[in-house]
C-alpha cells in the first residue's frame, strides 16, 4: 500500500557496536503534520520486546526518533515505557513470573537508552494503573465492550491480526491468545483515555494504532492523536566519519 508522507526529516547518527562504529542515514516520516511545532505535551511510546530495538541499529533508530520529535515539539515530552502492555498474553507463556519479566525488560531498555532519554520525564505503563482515575475509566471502557458491538468487533479483529507467524510458534492455543490480547487491548484503551484526560495531545509510535483505539477516540472525542512514524535506516556503513556517509 502506497503512503503519502507529508513530513520527512533526515538524520545522520553514529553508535558503537562491539568495538565498531556504525553510522546511519535515517528517515523519519509521518502522514499527519498537525503535531509540528505543537506546544502541547506529548507522549513517546516505547515498546519492549520490539523488532525496533534489535541489534545495535536500535540505538540509531531511537536516537533519530527522539531527536526529530524534540526538534519539532515545543511542549513537554514524556517517554512512556510500555513494560506491561502485553502482560495478559505474557502470562500464557511465563505464568506468575510474567510481571517481573515485563518490568525487567522495561528497565533494560531504560538502561540501554539512558543517554537518549536524559532530559525527558519517564513514565511506566504499569504505573498508570495506580492513577486515581483508572478504575472510573476502565469501568466505562468495559461497559462499551459489552454494549458496543463495533468496538468489541474491532478489539477481536486487532487481536487476530496480532497473531503473527512468530506468535503462532510461541502461543499454541490461538483462542487463549486472542482472549488475552483483547484484555491487553482494553487496558491500552484505558491508558490512552487516561493520558488524554491529562491533556496529552499526541502520542508518537513507530507503527500504526489499532482499529479499536481509533474507533474509541472517535466516539469519545478523545484529544490524544496517535502519530504513526515510519522510521527507516536508508543507508549505513561501518567505521566511516559522518562527513563520508
Amino acid at each position: 500500500m502506497n503512503r503519502k508522507y507529508l513530513f520527512r526529516s533526515n538524520y545522520k547518527g553514529i553508535c558503537e557496536i562491539e568495538g565498531e562504529r556504525l553510522l546511519g542515514h535515517l528517515a523519519f516520516k509521518t502522514q499527519d503534520i498537525s503535531w509540528l511545532d505543537t506546544s502541547s505535551p506529548v507522549v513517546v511510546l516505547v515498546s519492549v520486546n520490539s523488532a525496533f530495538h534489535e541489534k545495535g541499529e536500535g540505538f540509531l533508530k531511537m536516537e533519530a526518533f527522539l531527536a526529530t520529535i524534540r526538534r519539532h515539539v515545543k511542549g513537554e515530552i514524556v517517554i512512556l515505557i510500555a513494560d506491561t502492555a502485553h502482560l495478559y498474553a505474557q502470562h500464557l507463556l511465563e505464568g506468575p513470573s510474567a510481571t517481573q519479566s515485563c518490568l525487567s525488560a522495561g528497565e533494560e531498555l531504560v538502561s540501554r537508552y539512558r543517554s537518549l532519554f536524559a532530559g525527558s520525564t519517564l513514565l511506566y505503563w504499569h504505573a498508570l494503573r495506580r492513577d486515581e482515575a483508572y478504575e472510573e475509566i476502565r469501568s466505562h471502557i468495559l461497559t462499551l465492550f459489552h454494549r458496543d458491538a463495533t468496538f468489541r468487533q474491532y478489539l477481536f479483529e486487532d487481536a487476530d491480526s496480532a497473531f503473527t507467524e512468530k506468535r503462532k510458534s510461541e502461543f499454541l492455543d490461538k483462542g487463549q491468545f486472542i482472549e488475552s490480547t483483547v484484555a491487553d487491548l482494553i487496558e491500552q484503551c484505558v491508558y490512552l483515555q487516561l493520558l488524554a484526560r491529562k491533556q496529552f495531545r499526541y502520542l508518537f509510535y513507530p507503527g500504526a494504532s489499532c482499529k479499536a483505539t481509533e474507533y474509541l477516540r472517535t466516539i469519545l472525542s478523545n484529544g490524544l492523536q496517535w502519530i504513526d512514524v515510519f522510521l527507516t535506516i536508508e543507508k549505513k556503513a561501518k567505521n566511516l566519519s559522518l562527513n563520508q556517509l
